[in-house]
């Protein structure tokens, strides 16, 4: 079971005093080395440099609850995910429809003094193998993380 993430994107309006922006934080994951730890990836936490704009800071990738490494250089891949279904199965009436609140990535984004974020939208790429994952929730720190957030797949 494989989830692979190959980009990630937050788009948000920074809103200052009296100002407001968009931002956009686009995920390479450029540093990301597949195989052991002595391969030059030592977890489940990007390495690369996270991505920047004015007025917010963001946090690293990270993978929790997965595999410790990588399968693939330059992408999240990490194994031991649950399939929410039969391998295999990819209709989705017959999905499970549970989520393995202890699996999931992880990504913070926390605006700078005297400026408030508002996310508007979010993106991401995903592709999986044959017995990856099969669905996905977005959550947020507004709730402890126990509702999905309003999400559409295109």
């Amino acid at each position: 079971m494989i989830k692979k993430l190959l980009s990630i994107a937050c788009f948000a309006v920074l809103a200052g005093s009296m100002n407001a922006q968009s931002f956009s934080l686009y995920y390479s994951f450029s540093s990301v080395t597949g195989g052991t730890a002595t391969s030059g990836y030592t977890g489940p936490v990007d390495p690369t440099t996270p991505p920047s704009a004015t007025g917010v800071t963001s946090g690293s990738f990270t993978a929790v609850g997965v595999s410790a490494n990588s399968t693939a250089n330059q992408v999240f891949s990490f194994t031991n995910w649950g399939t929410g279904a039969t391998t295999g199965v990819d209709s989705y009436p017959n999905l499970s429809g549970t989520v393995d609140p202890n699996k999931y990535y992880e990504i913070s984004v926390t605006p700078q003094p005297n400026y408030v974020v508002t996310l508007n939208s979010m993106s991401f790429g995903v592709s999986r193998s044959g017995t990856g994952v099969r669905t996905w929730v977005v959550r947020t720190n507004k709730d402890n993380y126990t509702a999905n957030v309003a999400a559409t797949y295109t």
